[in-house]
């Protein structure tokens, strides 16, 4: 009887170590798997954080390099047809090689008067879009980012605008609009630069 006793206290020793030792090792593998998850969150913010940057910053230049461009004061103030044709063709070639959804350039009261999709059923030509926050900063001497569902096409971009100067005026003359798709900064998300 007394070897009995001693048998089971050594079985239930046995599954008593075995069992802490099976927590012991449970609990490591957890807490390594949480900070391992944890760090690898936050590197994968701050790689995304980065390339989203990277894209504001990209597109901001480009219309302030646009917006400086020789002439594009020019076609601000232009009214004669061939000159409006060509301020078109120059937002659609813009348009094209900065690889965005639409650029378009506004005078002084928020009409548009040249835009990239002068040619299609939604058009920006003609169209005012002086309330929108990213006009009023611009027409004000500053650059905007500003993301919002186009009241035109109804699709959601990230609307980038720039004052437009003439040579005789301190004061803007219009603004130029680049509006990006918010498809590309949702393409970054999903699937982040792998290279």
């Amino acid at each position: 009887m007394k070897s009995r006793k001693i048998y089971l206290f050594l079985v239930l020793c046995t599954l008593a170590a075995t069992l802490s030792g099976g927590y012991v090792l449970y609990t490591t593998m957890r807490d390594y798997a949480l900070r391992s998850a944890h760090e690898n969150g936050q590197l994968m913010t701050a790689v995304l954080a980065d390339q989203t940057s990277r894209e504001l910053i990209e597109h901001r230049r480009a219309v302030e390099l646009m917006a400086s461009l020789p002439g594009i004061s020019g076609l601000v103030s232009s009214s004669t047809t061939p000159e409006r044709q060509r301020a078109n063709a120059v937002m659609k070639e813009a348009m094209t090689v900065l690889d965005v959804s639409v650029c378009y350039l506004m005078d002084k009261q928020g009409k548009t008067i040249a835009a990239s999709n002068w040619d299609t059923a939604r058009s920006f030509v003609g169209k005012t879009y002086g309330f929108r926050p990213y006009f009023k900063n611009a027409i004000s001497g500053n650059s905007s980012i500003y993301a919002a569902v186009g009241v035109t096409t109804h699709i959601p971009g990230i609307y980038y605008s720039h004052p437009v100067y003439s040579d005789t005026s301190d004061a803007p003359v219009g603004v130029l609009v680049i509006k990006d798709s918010v498809e590309d900064l949702r393409h970054l998300i999903e699937a982040p630069d792998e290279g």
